[in-house]
């Protein structure tokens, strides 16, 4: 169940490398506030899991 969600990452990656962003739900705004920001700029730095 999706509906009680207060919380989210977002990852996006591009030639350059991934980006990191953490949300939280503000119940009081009605919107989504970003909590953190990382970019990894190098491959070689980051964790990327494969299945």
């Amino acid at each position: 169940d999706y509906t009680n969600v207060k919380a989210k990452a977002v990852y996006q990656t591009d030639e350059n490398g991934m980006n990191y962003m953490a949300y939280s739900w503000n119940e009081k705004e009605n919107s989504w506030n970003l909590v953190t920001e990382h970019n990894a700029t190098h491959w070689s730095g980051a964790l990327l899991a494969n299945k």
